[in-house]
């Protein structure tokens, strides 16, 4: 019999491994700008999780990442570079019969959805007084959508729609660039992005080749705008996207159309509470995700950290097939270990886990049990 670390995949994810914090905070993620001086700096951390389902017919999985990057400041900016690196994760495992239950399994994958080594992200940043800009190649949600509560899959939830909202149709890295406007007492704050609509692995060989064949057919341009209010300890953020690649009409027509869309995301602190709700709608012609509403609650107990959200995702009633709204909720407990090492217990429930409606294939409701832990360093 095999033991449970002989089971374990390995999956190599090199990445900055950082806090979210208020608006006008330096946020520590690749693609923003950090407001520090010296040599080269080096940060990282590894991230190791187990999953179960209640469904047997879908394998437990375990997957073990490790986050790098690299910043070396040039003039009056920095170079970032990111590379990651995953190993295969299992076909008929958690990440993939199960997407919507792990943010961070498969984020660098070939053709053939094999684990590969690659360079995600090379970028430069620069400021400029309390703006700032980044240009490269970049991670597009480098600042759109952001929250202190729900934002980072290797400290908080592990459940995609409490990383990002799946109302927008953020590329892979993709080259581009982005700007930082920094609010004011008279205007809010702004983000700007600019990049391809294909990133490295919305490409069908994703490779290096296509990825700077911006030019090809099929592609155009992703652009983001966010305005930001920030009031005491409640931030507000409200956003439209677009998306200028043609995308298929998804009632099987062949017509293509732009995809775009608005959403909202705002933090709200009250004592030891933390809250964030996120709302989005999109191009329901093309677009599966139609609509989205999200809460996550942060909240400390006894000197850890206790999260719990709850999700509704909406799909697209133009889709023939018959799919249902996906429902999902997720309970964590964050044990501090120690300065560098946090446990982290969580809970998952999914109905209709990539819309379906239960088959033969995958029970219609499902439970996830996931133990992570994480281990940061610089």
């Amino acid at each position: 019999m095999h033991t449970l670390w002989t089971r374990i995949k390995i999956t190599l994810f090199i990445s900055v491994v950082c806090p979210i914090v208020w608006a006008d905070e330096p946020q520590i993620r690749h693609g923003v700008l950090l407001e520090r001086e010296g040599d080269i700096q080096v940060q990282g951390g590894l991230t190791a999780t187990y999953q179960n389902a209640n469904d047997k017919r879908i394998e437990e999985e375990g997957l073990v990442s490790v986050d790098l990057v690299a910043e070396l400041p040039v003039g009056n900016g920095i170079v970032t570079t990111y590379a990651e690196a995953n190993l295969s994760p299992r076909t008929n495992g958690i990440s993939n019969e199960i997407p919507e239950a792990n943010g961070d399994a498969g984020t660098a994958l070939d053709r053939d959805g094999k684990g590969r080594l690659q360079i995600s992200e090379v970028h430069y940043s620069r400021s400029f007084g309390d703006n700032s800009l980044t240009i490269g190649l970049l991670d597009p949600d480098c600042r759109l959508d952001s929250s202190r509560v729900a934002n980072d899959e290797t400290r908080q939830f592990l459940s995609t729609p409490f990383v990002n909202n799946p109302t927008i149709a953020f590329p892979d890295y993709s080259l581009g660039a982005c700007m930082h406007i920094e609010r004011t007492s008279g205007r809010p704050g702004m983000n700007l992005l600019l990049t391809s609509s294909h990133g490295l692995a919305d490409n069908p060989d994703v490779s290096y080749s296509e990825l700077f064949d911006i030019g090809a057919s099929g592609k155009g341009v992703f652009i983001g705008t966010e305005l930001y209010w920030q009031k005491a300890r409640n931030i507000w953020r409200v956003g439209l996207w677009q998306s200028t690649a043609d995308t298929s009409y998804i009632d099987g027509s062949g017509q293509v159309d732009d995809n775009y869309g608005i959403y909202m995301s705002s933090d709200h602190k009250l004592y030891q509470y933390q809250l964030n709700i996120r709302l989005g709608m999109a191009n329901s012609d093309v677009s599966e995700v139609s609509d989205f509403i999200g809460l996550a609650l942060e909240t400390d107990v006894t000197g850890h950290t206790l999260g719990a959200a709850l999700a509704r995702t909406g799909v697209s009633k133009k889709i023939q097939a018959k799919m249902n709204n996906r429902y999902q909720s997720e309970l964590y407990l964050r044990y501090a270990f120690s300065d560098g090492i946090q446990l982290t217990p969580s809970l998952q429930w999914i109905k209709h886990s990539k819309f379906d409606t239960g088959d033969e294939e995958r029970d219609e409701d499902m439970l996830v049990f996931s133990f992570r832990v994480s281990y940061l360093f610089q």
